[in-house]
């Protein structure tokens, strides 16, 4: 299976590793006892951030944990999953702390606050916004933040996203291809295979719908043994439907 395909067995967030399938949490190696809900958010927050479309279970899930870990890993990315399903209030809550605690840490002052802001905008279709947000982001763009052990190019993704809601094609689709171009980089993080899905949007925003056929079948494909109730997966065959 290709890196970024759903139904990875193991995802990884910072020190953690959370086996889905053995429903086992380690840290740092040494295992870690959650009770059964709290390792459902902690699974779906590292194996699927939000991104598939899957709000509603996010939301529930998270909202019925009380045993999560709240380290500096874990409250970074439920605010970024937070204004991802569009709970601008309770992100905004979890960004402040951030904020507030982590005063001198460089990658949630320039990076993941910037992003989470980012996201948050482009939730409600704010794309120029958006942009502004990331902008002062594009020195740490291929960096490895602390919370994950790898780069994930997240502010390439988000601006792609921006320029998508802009209208702006050309630029979306650059944004997708780094992405692409550094699947070293991006190993088995989700939106190395989502950016192929950008790239499909941005080729069809811009009209060129020869690539825009093949990019969204290259999608497909990489998705074919998805849960095909996944929204996102859904909207991806409706969106190549409209195209044949």
């Amino acid at each position: 299976m290709e890196f970024g395909a759903p139904g990875q067995k193991a995802a990884r967030f910072g020190p953690y590793e959370a086996d889905v399938r053995q429903r086992v949490l380690t840290k740092g190696g040494l295992k870690v006892r959650l009770q059964d809900q709290p390792f459902q958010v902690l699974a779906l927050l590292l194996e699927r951030p939000a991104e598939i479309g899957d709000y509603p279970r996010a939301r529930d899930l998270i909202s019925r944990a009380q045993h999560v870990t709240h380290d500096q890993n874990v409250l970074t990315l439920t605010a970024l999953v937070m204004v991802r399903i569009g709970d601008f209030a309770k992100g905004h809550v979890l960004a402040g702390k951030l904020d507030k605690q982590y005063a001198t840490n460089t990658f949630i002052q320039k990076y993941w606050l910037p992003v989470i802001g980012a996201v948050a905008e482009l939730r409600q279709n704010q794309g120029a916004k958006a942009v502004n947000l990331l902008s002062p982001v594009e020195p740490l763009d291929s960096a490895a933040p602390d919370q994950f052990p790898t780069g994930t190019l997240y502010p390439d993704y988000a601006r792609g996203q921006a320029y998508l809601v802009l209208g702006d094609g050309s630029r979306a689709e650059a944004e997708f291809q780094k992405l692409l171009d550094h699947r070293g980089v991006v190993l088995n993080f989700p939106l190395g295979a989502l950016a192929r899905l950008g790239q499909a949007r941005a080729f069809a925003c811009s009209h060129d719908s020869v690539r825009a056929r093949e990019a969204y079948r290259d999608f497909l494909q990489l998705w074919k043994d998805a849960d095909p109730g996944v929204p996102i997966f859904k909207q991806a065959k409706a969106e190549y439907a409209a195209l044949r």
